[in-house]
């Protein structure tokens, strides 16, 4: 008995390995378990488009802050009140700076088609853009210059059959569909 005490003693050994590999098994599954649980749930709570994140960064996202205790809050409420500084005052974007007052100006004006050149209708100047460039190294003068701005103008009563293409040509040219007055200020196609 006292040769096949070490064997038994081995048989007995090996058993009791056999069953702590098995529940190891077994917790290693509900631990998986209760991961891809709580992976769902955090999911849930963020929405679908956490779903390509990895198990940190759900849950960094779904930490949440330690609550504050009663004691906490009663000195803060307590403590006298920060001093709040001043907004620091911003200083304007400097951008483009005018050309000095005293350089002598030329004023030029870049005219447009007097008649439309789809359907050859009436237009009216109704502005300018005016801009200023220097004339050139070494002149010292600045061009002032401005280019007329001009919309197609034909009366309803006298319109002509091809107004109607010319109002579609405008409206490729802004992507705007004409409005008529008309109508309730409606857009007409």
């Amino acid at each position: 008995m006292a040769a096949a005490d070490p064997q038994v003693r081995i048989e007995m050994l090996e058993r009791a390995l056999h069953w702590a590999q098995l529940t190891i098994q077994k917790k290693d599954a509900e631990i998986h378990l209760l991961q891809e649980r709580l992976r769902k749930q955090r999911i849930g709570f963020l929405g679908p488009s956490s779903e390509t994140l990895c198990d940190l960064q759900l849950e960094l996202l779904t930490e949440e802050e330690p609550g504050a205790t009663r004691e906490e809050v009663e000195a803060e409420s307590r403590r006298e009140p920060m001093a709040t500084a001043r907004p620091r005052e911003r200083k304007p974007h400097p951008g483009r700076k005018p050309l000095p007052e005293h350089l002598p100006r030329v004023e030029e004006v870049i005219a447009c088609e007097a008649n439309c050149t789809h359907c050859g209708g009436e237009t009216r100047v109704i502005g300018y853009d005016w801009s200023e460039v220097r004339a050139g190294p070494g002149t010292g003068q600045v061009v002032r210059a401005g280019h007329q701005a001009r919309k197609t103008f034909v009366p309803k009563m006298f319109q002509r059959p091809d107004a109607a293409a010319c109002a579609a040509h405008r409206r490729k040219r802004t992507g705007q569909r004409p409005r008529d007055h008309r109508n309730g200020d409606r857009q007409v196609l």
